[in-house]
């Protein structure tokens, strides 16, 4: 089933949820040599178990439009470390993985470039120096004047739009955080680009929402222009026939909301 153009479907899972050891023996049967052998160097049980979950979640997802069987994808990285489809689809697919604690995300777009980062909230972080390290002033000095309680949600909304964007460009951590620089006001995001970013705000969507209290979750999309995206999201459980009835997050903030439409339901997992 193709994806049409400036559209995106995002595939959430919690990975604290899934504890089948049948079921979680089906998705280690669906990775490839080169990712068993990443799953084996995890010394920490919860990282193995993020990383089989993630990687199944990809595979399925996958499959959900293309007539190719979830252990039969394979990747590659770019120069940058972004990892891409090796055995490309016709129409072509494109991906984009993030994981943070109990919580996986996977968006599948066709045409689109798309990133996609979440993160949760870590109360050691010591996010104001963390700020004044990669952030743009006008961030850094927006962060400073929320309220103390308010500034850690605000970094980590920050940092999630920045690393999407990043991740949607392919180009890792050569590009530097604060080259997209963003503001966010009430439900608005403004992004502000420098030069080292090379790039027009306008041709992008940027989409943030909030899983769960502590989790943030941001998308970015090449759409050429401010307007005319779609975003469609599940709950999904891979492998699974079990009926993802809870409903997903709704947009927090977009730099255009009347251009961004948004559905929500349940998917087939095959």
């Amino acid at each position: 089933m193709p994806i049409p153009e400036n559209t995106a479907s995002l595939f959430l899972c919690r990975t604290n949820l899934i504890k089948d050891p049948a079921l979680l023996g089906r998705y280690r049967a669906l990775l490839d040599a080169e990712e068993l052998a990443r799953l084996e160097r995890y010394r920490l049980e919860r990282d193995r178990h993020t990383f089989l979950i993630s990687h199944a979640l990809v595979r399925t997802a996958l499959s959900e439009f293309a007539d190719t069987s979830p252990a039969a994808w394979r990747f590659r990285r770019n120069r940058h470390g972004r990892p891409e489809i090796e055995n490309q689809t016709s129409p072509p697919l494109r991906f984009s993985l993030s994981h943070t604690r109990d919580l996986v995300a996977c968006a599948v777009s066709g045409t689109t470039e798309v990133g996609l980062d979440v993160e949760a909230i870590d109360d050691k972080t010591e996010i104001l120096a963390l700020a004044e390290r990669y952030f743009a002033p006008l961030e850094v000095a927006a962060l400073r004047a929320l309220p103390s309680g308010k500034q850690r949600d605000r970094f980590i909304a920050l940092w999630t739009l920045k690393e999407a964007y990043a991740k949607a460009r392919g180009l890792g951590l050569s590009l530097p955080l604060h080259a997209a620089a963003f503001r966010i006001e009430t439900e608005l995001i403004e992004p502000n680009f420098n030069t080292q970013a090379a790039e027009e705000p306008s041709q992008w969507s940027f989409i943030l929402m909030q899983p769960d209290p502590g989790r943030w979750l941001s998308l970015a999309a090449r759409t050429g222009s401010a307007s005319g995206f779609r975003l469609n999201a599940q709950w999904f459980h891979p492998l699974t026939n079990q009926n993802q009835t809870e409903e997903c997050p709704m947009v927090a903030a977009t730099n255009h909301f009347q251009g961004v439409a948004w559905s929500r339901q349940s998917g087939s997992n095959r």
